[in-house]
């Protein structure tokens, strides 16, 4: 079959220059100086054989998801095949506990993404003109026909992806360097934050880490959390306890990058810490208690597609827990569903915004804790229409990982260290 004939297609790289003077007698004080980077060379066999072995590590907590859809991932793939130009791919060497070497990808997820997504029949690739769809592999069974042919696949597999090795970098240079060469595309604001240095980042990212990502105990089946949305997140349950005594504060994304700047040399002190991480222990006890979970976790009502909890539903139970800190999980768990009813009740819309968070800051000021504790509230089956929380309609995760159950007196204290 005769594939991929020249087009007009235009190159993918969009190049400027810039023009300015150098005043020869300052000597600018540049600080520390990046070791030069190697050259990296892989072909495409290699790249996806080493990302199913983790030797490529795609997702560090500050990267981005895979955004590109199947189109533009098969256009990359046509544009290989084509020998058309494709910006390198950089990497930074990092060293395991174990003493193996992990390439962390700072800068070209997308581009292997789609090289693992083709060679693993995710994705075809498709011809210039007829824009007919070719399979690296046959499969009759899932309608993936035709296959490319075994020259074609051979010439694929040996293609060299070029890109440059950093060694020595410290975590903040990753994620500065990650910032830096996204700046020429479109990050929603929540990853535009996670990537930003500093100490009460690099905690918040600890706390998504330890908290809502923890292989045993995690929040992924309480709502949906995107890439940079769980940063967020931490980032919003932190500062309202942090701000609570400051009227009508809101987390916006532009109050958190504020607040980073501000904050761009002093982290919090251990004392706060220590608080708000018992916080994030007991409120992730809660999601996953088998009981008292439940006003926390999608209702299904009469077949229809589950109602999530709202994002500022889930940042607001979780400073209740630090509101009331002798509160019970009984107790948290009857605050928290008594909260989403009034919340429902009065917006039709429970969005993160200033009328809302208003409204439930005063709520909790005028809540009190149950005297005794309570049984769990049983889900609320009655579908009146009144909730569309940004228009999702259901609560699926981003990163799926197991999701334990505790009971009893352990659920307090799962995450003590």
């Amino acid at each position: 079959m005769d594939l991929w004939e020249p087009s007009d297609e235009k190159d993918q790289l969009d190049s400027s220059s810039q023009s300015g003077t150098y005043n020869s007698g300052v000597r600018p004080e540049l600080g520390r100086l990046l070791r030069s980077p190697s050259s990296m060379v892989l072909s495409c066999s290699s790249i996806l054989q080493k990302v199913n072995t983790g030797e490529i590590d795609l997702n560090p907590i500050w990267q981005r998801d895979v955004v590109w859809t199947a189109a533009k991932q098969s256009a990359i793939i046509d544009s290989f095949f084509r020998h058309y130009y494709v910006p390198p791919v950089l990497y930074s060497e990092r060293h395991t506990p174990e003493g193996e070497v992990c390439f962390i990808c700072i800068d070209g997820k997308q581009r292997i993404s789609s090289i693992c997504n083709f060679m693993n029949n995710v994705i075809p690739v498709r011809e210039a003109g007829t824009n007919k769809s070719y399979w690296y592999e046959e499969d009759r069974v899932a309608g993936k026909y035709p296959a490319i042919d075994k020259k074609l696949k051979t010439r694929f597999d040996s293609l060299q992806i070029h890109g440059f090795l950093y060694m020595d970098l410290a975590d903040q240079e990753e994620r500065d360097m990650f910032a830096r060469v996204q700046m020429g595309s479109v990050l929603t604001p929540a990853e535009k934050l996670a990537a930003k240095v500093g100490p009460w980042s690099e905690w918040w990212r600890q706390l998504v880490k330890k908290y809502f990502d923890n292989p045993q105990l995690n929040v992924q089946h309480v709502i949906t959390m995107a890439r940079g949305k769980d940063w967020l997140f931490a980032a919003q349950i932190t500062l309202f306890i942090w701000n609570w005594g400051t009227h009508n504060y809101h987390p916006s994304a532009t109050a958190v990058s504020k607040h980073l700047d501000t904050h761009e040399q002093s982290g919090p002190d251990m004392a706060f810490k220590a608080q708000v991480e018992d916080v994030f222990a007991k409120f992730v006890a809660l999601c996953n208690h088998e009981t008292y979970a439940l006003p926390l976790l999608p209702v299904r009502a009469r077949g229809r597609a589950a109602k999530p909890l709202a994002p500022v539903e889930f940042v607001f139970a979780a400073v209740m827990v630090w509101k009331f800190p002798d509160a019970s999980l009984a107790d948290l768990s009857y605050l928290v569903d008594r909260m989403k009813q009034d919340v429902r009740k009065d917006f039709k819309d429970v969005m993160m915004n200033t009328r809302v968070t208003a409204f439930i800051r005063l709520w909790i000021d005028s809540a009190d804790v149950p005297g005794r504790k309570r049984k769990a509230p049983a889900q609320d089956v009655d579908d009146d229409g009144d909730y569309h929380p940004n228009g999702r309609a259901d609560a699926g995760t981003s990163r799926s990982a197991p999701r334990a159950r505790i009971s009893g007196s352990r659920a307090t204290a799962v995450f003590r260290d």
